[in-house]
């Protein structure tokens, strides 16, 4: 994106208005990024579109300077900026919001609420244009929430992709599988 006239105008990318139902979208909460800051390389390809609602940016951008979490939100931040300098049509920003219906007994401060809203309101506008619409959280209590206010037809989930290479997992499974003799 580029700022001009401090507005956003967006650079030449895919809109999913522009094709036909095609693969996932999948809507992170801020949750994902910070449990995950390499989710992009496990979730954006071919089959999936990966939507940050500017929301999740703006607390990214809040989180950076916390001891605890500080350093995943820059990470997250890094490899955000990083697949957005290559236009890479996997991976969009959702900015506009819907309060309206179930979502109009949120809280319009609280930063999950903005969350449910913009996913609602991408659901809404391009409900159409994917197979699948998830929203992915690490966070409990946003995913009781989203269940409670968003229509059945976003799949909530729990995000969760372990973290291990090859030589971690054939040490784990030396380690549990032992025979008779040995024990």
């Amino acid at each position: 994106k580029q700022f001009r006239n401090n507005k956003l105008n967006q650079t030449k990318k895919k809109d999913p208005k522009d094709s036909g139902p095609k693969g996932n979208a999948l809507i992170l909460d801020t949750s994902v990024p910070i449990y995950s800051p390499e989710c992009m390389a496990v979730l954006a390809n071919e089959e999936n579109t990966v939507i940050f609602t500017l929301q999740t940016i703006f607390e990214l951008d809040g989180l950076k300077d916390r001891k605890n979490v500080g350093f995943y939100a820059r990470e997250a931040a890094r490899n955000i900026e990083a697949y957005r300098v290559k236009n890479d049509p996997s991976l969009q920003i959702h900015h506009d919001v819907d309060f309206s219906g179930p979502l109009s007994k949120l809280d319009k401060k609280r930063g999950d609420s903005i969350i449910i809203a913009q996913a609602y309101h991408f659901y809404k506008k391009y409900k159409d244009k994917f197979n699948k619409i998830k929203l992915l959280s690490q966070d409990t209590i946003f995913r009781i929430t989203a269940r409670d206010v968003l229509p059945k037809e976003i799949i909530i989930e729990e995000y969760y992709h372990e973290k291990t290479d090859d030589k971690k997992l054939k040490i784990l499974l030396k380690t549990i599988i032992v025979d008779k003799s040995e024990v």
